[in-house]
């Protein structure tokens, strides 16, 4: 894309004047050209006609990437009301209630929960932080459970991994 009033010019001034002449545009008109393949060129008008109507309400709300020789590009429009997540540009994505009732019965434990198992099985507290951040809980009581062992024999399963 270039424009008329481009303060490095990829078309010549001579090249512009045709191109006036052909669109019959006068000395204070505007001229915008965009070239590229032709499947991208219908997204290309309808994000230039977006951003024009964006100019007439004011600055748009954007962050953007300044040179040394002054000039500037556009980066990215800066997040907003309308913009938080989720994502506002895609469409909702519907998930099958059985997918759902999937996922619900593989949630993970609350940590107050895990806690509080800790103590009933009677695990020294200096090796909590340990067993819940390596996530060695949920191990033990597969261990517990595959091998029927006492709840009073846990301390020494989580004394194990040290």
């Amino acid at each position: 894309m270039t424009h008329s009033e481009d303060m490095n010019p990829v078309i010549s001034s001579k090249e512009f004047e045709k191109i006036c002449a052909f669109l019959q545009s006068d000395e204070d008109d505007a001229q915008i050209i965009l070239w590229g393949p032709s499947a991208d060129i219908p997204t290309a008008l309808e994000t230039v006609e977006e951003r024009f109507r964006m100019a007439f309400v004011g600055v748009p709300n954007e962050t953007r990437k300044t040179f040394e020789d002054g000039t500037n590009i556009f980066e990215r429009v800066l997040p907003g009301r309308d913009r938080m997540y989720p994502d506002t540009d895609s469409e909702p994505i519907p998930l099958a209630d059985e997918y759902i009732n999937k996922l619900s019965q593989n949630v993970p434990v609350y940590i107050s929960e895990r806690y509080q198992q800790l103590k009933g099985w009677s695990v020294p507290e200096d090796t909590y932080k340990y067993l819940l951040s390596k996530n060695l809980v949920p191990l033990i009581e597969r261990i517990s459970a595959n091998f029927r062992i006492r709840s009073e024999i846990h301390r020494d399963i989580s004394r194990a991994y040290f």
